[in-house]
């Protein structure tokens, strides 16, 4: 004999419970189901939401890939004008067989890697440690495509994304924001509490629109 029945994790009637708590009654899985002394149970697991787990990475980039190294330092010199300068240039660097990037997360630079060879690797959890990168190495195309995903598909709060926009000069993101900023409680709750740190032309837009609101 077999029943089967859908739950889910964390219902909200048993937040602590991992299930449906009312599947069955242990009395009457001793009495309906259980064959010399055991019970079988089958699980098919859809995981539709993860949070607090590292992300998988998309594409390798250590010693497994080694002989297409040369290949991943061109792409990367191509996409970065930083890392043309450092490896192809004048740079002592560039003579070297190995070279130390300080002070870079690993996990963002992963990301940011990823991107470059086409990945999907931007999400509300990692767009501002690539911004962070494809600002500091100078390349564009990734900060293209993080502007595309926060204009179309990030869930961020508003304040989050314009506080983005400031930081990484992002135009259209800063422009899409303030269009939908109506009132001076509007435009107070979505400037970023570190505001007064910001360029001068980011101040002078938010002036601006502040004079033509009610």
């Amino acid at each position: 004999m077999q029943i089967s029945e859908p739950c889910r994790y964390g219902h909200p009637r048993y937040p602590r419970g991992w299930g449906w708590k009312d599947f069955i009654s242990w009395k009457r899985l001793e009495k309906s189901y259980i064959v010399d002394g055991s019970v079988t149970v089958e699980a098919h697991v859809t995981i539709t939401k993860m949070e607090g787990f590292g992300k998988a990475d998309l594409r390798k980039f250590d010693e497994s890939i080694r002989e297409f190294s040369d290949i991943v330092l061109l792409l990367l010199a191509i996409q970065s004008s930083y890392f043309k300068s450092l490896l192809f240039g004048d740079f002592v660097e560039s003579e070297k067989p190995e070279i130390e990037l300080k002070g870079v997360d690993s996990e963002s630079f992963q990301n940011f890697l990823e991107l470059l060879h086409g990945e999907s690797s931007i999400d509300d959890s990692t767009v501002d440690g690539i911004l962070y990168l494809a600002d500091m190495y100078d390349a564009p195309t990734a900060i293209k495509r993080c502007e595309e995903f926060l204009l179309e598909k990030s869930k961020m709060a508003r304040h989050a994304k314009l506080k983005l926009s400031i930081r990484f000069g992002l135009s259209s993101l800063m422009e899409k924001n303030l269009s939908g900023i109506h009132t001076l409680q509007e435009l107070r709750s979505s400037i970023p509490a570190d505001f007064s740190e910001k360029d001068y032309n980011s101040l002078l837009v938010f002036f601006k629109k502040n004079l033509r609101i009610a």
